[in-house]
């Protein structure tokens, strides 16, 4: 993930409610990348649905398809730009670019995740937003994307010392074990 780039999944409702008895408001265990080296298998809340059935004209038109080079994933948009990716289990993670917002794209993609009666989960915040453009544009001035692009050498300089502090933190404790019994 670039960083510039605000990630989020599309996640229907009823898979929710079926995995968890309710829709939650965050879901802090479902982690998705585009890296099949670093993924790890989250609850698949598309299990009884067919997500590509379901988006995946509507994504052609909207983004237009993209050639994938990994198997079990189709993708729309542009490597360098917005991008959905529909994973073959079914999850639907979505990156909208920041650097140049394009806004009736990100509708779009809100509208049709209305339609098909998903929410937005925000993957910076874990949280779980009504598929709404104010409510994800709220979460997006939340994000490490939005504060890079708004201003790139304050968020790099707040990282570096985060970073440092970080490591300040590992060296005081360079003499205790690093993990528990």
């Amino acid at each position: 993930m670039a960083l510039w780039q605000y990630d989020f999944s599309l996640v229907p409702e009823y898979g929710m409610i079926q995995k968890c008895g309710f829709v939650p408001g965050r879901i802090d265990d479902y982690f998705c990348v585009d890296d099949p080296e670093t993924f790890f298998d989250p609850p698949s809340f598309w299990a009884e649905f067919d997500s590509e059935a379901a988006l995946g004209e509507e994504l052609k038109i909207i983004l237009g398809k993209l050639d994938s080079c990994i198997k079990d994933a189709i993708m729309f948009g542009s490597d360098d730009g917005n991008k959905v990716t529909i994973w073959k289990e079914g999850d639907v993670n979505c990156r909208f670019d920041l650097r140049n917002p394009d806004l009736e794209i990100l509708e779009s993609i809100l509208r049709l995740a209305r339609k098909n009666k998903c929410k937005v989960l925000s993957h910076p915040s874990h949280k779980v937003i009504e598929p709404v453009m104010i409510e994800v544009t709220m979460d997006i001035r939340e994000s490490g994307a939005y504060k890079f692009c708004k201003n790139p050498k304050e968020y790099l300089s707040s990282m570096a010392k985060d970073n440092h502090e970080s490591e300040q933190d590992d060296l005081g404790n360079a003499d205790k074990p690093h993990f528990q019994s």
